[in-house]
């Protein structure tokens, strides 16, 4: 039987996600429910599937969707009650983004006739995988060019900002990797922390000294792992390496300050990141997989 869940199958709820996603931290499921989001799948003993509704960018016609489930056929059926009930009203495509070693959600997807229409990945640098002296060799081959390459304060938001906004067009984007769209107070938090921390990159004077790059990270609240928000160069000071020598600063700071797990990702297509990243020893994990269903006329 399906219905829309409630604040009573939340126990359930977080249960089967971490049966399905024990990589996933689960989103505020509580207010998935209470806005009508989620759909859930009963059976005889208790919820036994169940789908979660949401926004997939800005247009109103694409929607992500999530669903947990025990086995294949709850998990068909929780697809097909969301997609094919009230939530599926007006909606023209359905997307579902989940890691390419789930196989008990990839089954479903290519029974339900989803395709794979982007790849995403994910990576993670442990402390004592750090090459300290490569970082700092990388950090002082950007300095010996004339780039001051620093921590930067709530002084530097504004700027920050700017740059942010400017190379937002060159984000790969797709519902598992959306381009930043990070407003002034946003980025005034990661400069100013706590909790957070924003490095950059100035050109030299003969350059205008104008900030050119950018990496936004946030650290957990027991300050033993961080994770990259993003990293954005200026398109005219790209192919430099300073991208690489940017996270090589963050990760030898954060590193000296008890960060211990370094964690990043992004769109497959977006190679310079993935080069910028690897040279650094992050170890990559499987790929996050976005696949995608229309369900109405094409766009």
């Amino acid at each position: 039987m399906t219905g829309p869940a409630t604040a009573a199958d939340l126990h359930d709820l977080l249960r089967l996600w971490s049966d399905t996603f024990p990589e996933l931290i689960p989103p505020e499921l509580s207010t998935a429910v209470a806005e009508g989001r989620v759909v859930a799948l009963r059976g005889p003993s208790g919820l036994v599937g169940a789908a979660v509704c949401g926004p997939a960018g800005e247009d109103p016609r694409e929607r992500l969707l999530t669903v947990v489930a025990g086995a294949a056929d709850a998990w068909l059926e929780a697809e097909a009650a969301a997609t094919g009930g009230p939530l599926g009203r007006g909606v023209d495509r359905w997307h579902v983004t989940v890691r390419e070693d789930s196989a008990l959600v990839v089954a479903g997807l290519q029974r339900a006739g989803y395709a794979v229409t982007g790849r995403s990945w994910g990576a993670q640098l442990d402390a004592e995988d750090v090459d300290v002296d490569a970082a700092h060799r990388r950090v002082e081959a950007a300095a010996a060019c004339g780039f001051v390459l620093r921590q930067l304060g709530s002084g530097d938001a504004a700027a920050a900002h700017r740059l942010v906004q400017e190379c937002r067009a060159d984000f790969p984007a797709s519902p598992a990797t959306p381009a930043p769209d990070l407003g002034l107070d946003e980025v005034t938090g990661f400069a100013a922390g706590p909790g957070r921390a924003a490095f950059g990159v100035t050109a030299p004077a003969a350059q205008g000294r104008r900030l050119v790059a950018v990496t936004l990270l946030e650290v957990d609240d027991d300050g033993r792992s961080a994770d990259t928000e993003l990293t954005a160069v200026a398109a005219d000071h790209r192919g430099r390496g300073l991208a690489t020598a940017l996270k090589a600063l963050a990760v030898v700071v954060l590193l000296s300050r008890g960060v211990r797990t370094f964690r990043t990702g992004g769109a497959a297509v977006a190679e310079a990141s993935l080069r910028a990243n690897r040279a650094l020893g992050y170890r990559l994990e499987p790929q996050w997989l976005t696949w995608t269903r229309a369900v109405g006329p094409a766009p």
